[in-house]
């Protein structure tokens, strides 16, 4: 079974708490793939943040998916609220019920995925009985509540198993890593074998704004994700993969309309002009790619910003570059942008241009 998609997942903690609902609709447009509610009780973990009413009134700023990560007591209690709110995801900690297996259950018969978090000292075994009820396994990379705390790096062995067993057993299960995540240690998790990585401090913090800090993550991340495959083949005994020509590469697939394929492929081409001037013509096709592949999810914000800057740098390098027509996809890019702009509510059809390249 393949891998489910790796995503960046900011956490709402440390935005600000008395403008949510801006807050939110801010990470969508900085790229976010899907956000994370934390909640807490004041007695599972020591701080106490807030119940689903914030959730609910941010619901309508935002097409992103919607994860809550109750650090509760007796969830059982508390999750309904979550899922009525606008969750499509509700994670709950396998050490705070007592009823995992029927909490899970009941979660999912609601329709949302249903998820296990495991603190840094509890095993991968705690949740081998329910392994086959769960939709998201969630491994806590610190101590939940509590800022401030340093990455554990043993938490990789664990993130490692979990992936080993969800492959044994094909299962369609997500694995996230929450804590301490930034782009230092996105390439450990995500090499160990995580797809979903919740960064908190490293986004909103971040120096160059929000959308540098997911884009940072999410490069590196997909640093390990690659080296992870590499490994896999090389342990298979498969002969490894000829890169050939990854701008080539790119424009294929983004022409068969695997836009996130080919995002990969041209941060391949990039990556060793990324200090030149040179690098923004590939930075402007990642940007390019990256922004449809938003727009497929109906990621309105961040398919208008991914197009605008990859329009941006694309511009100067035409009317054409390195054998790419670069001026008609500029202006297919701003097009796209208006009638995405002017759409309102409505999600328009708006086809991805045709890359071609020069005889």
């Amino acid at each position: 079974m393949e891998p489910r998609p790796l995503e960046i997942v900011p956490s709402m903690l440390d935005c600000d708490q008395s403008r949510l609902a801006d807050e939110v609709a801010a990470m969508e447009a900085a790229g976010a793939d899907r956000v994370q509610w934390d909640v807490m009780d004041g007695s599972f973990v020591p701080r106490l943040t807030h119940g689903p009413d914030p959730v609910r009134d941010a619901r309508a700023a935002s097409r992103l998916q919607f994860e809550a990560h109750l650090m509760v007591d007796h969830p059982e209690t508390l999750w309904r609220g979550f899922v009525d709110a606008g969750c499509e995801v509700v994670i709950v900690h396998a050490e705070a019920t007592r009823h995992l297996h029927g909490l899970l259950k009941d979660i999912r018969d609601a329709g949302a995925r249903a998820g296990v978090a495991l603190n840094p000292a509890t095993p991968l075994d705690a949740v081998l009985p329910v392994i086959d009820s769960l939709d998201h396994l969630l491994v806590m990379t610190v101590n939940p509540g509590r800022g401030g705390q340093e990455f554990i790096g043993a938490m990789t062995a664990k993130v490692r198993a979990a992936r080993a067993l969800v492959e044994e057993r094909g299962l369609d299960l997500d694995i996230e890593v929450d804590g301490g995540v930034n782009a230092g240690t996105a390439p450990l998790v995500a090499e160990a074998g995580a797809n979903l990585l919740v960064a908190g401090s490293a986004v909103v913090r971040h120096p160059e704004g929000r959308a540098a800090a997911i884009d940072e993550i999410r490069l590196e991340a997909v640093r390990g994700w690659r080296r992870r495959r590499k490994l896999e083949a090389e342990r298979g005994g498969e002969a490894p993969e000829e890169p050939g020509d990854p701008l080539r590469r790119g424009v294929e697939l983004f022409n068969e309309g695997q836009f996130w394929e080919a995002h990969e492929a041209w941060e391949g081409a990039w990556m060793p002009h990324r200090r030149s001037a040179e690098g923004d013509f590939y930075k402007g096709l990642v940007q390019v790619a990256a922004g449809f592949y938003h727009y497929r999810r109906h990621n309105r914000g961040g398919a208008l910003v991914k197009w605008r800057s990859g329009a941006d740098f694309l511009r100067p390098h035409g009317p054409s570059h390195e054998g790419v027509l670069v001026e008609p996809l500029v202006t297919a890019v701003e097009e796209a942008r208006a009638r995405l702009e002017k759409a309102g509510p409505e999600w328009p059809a708006i086809p991805a241009p045709r890359l071609d390249l020069e005889a």
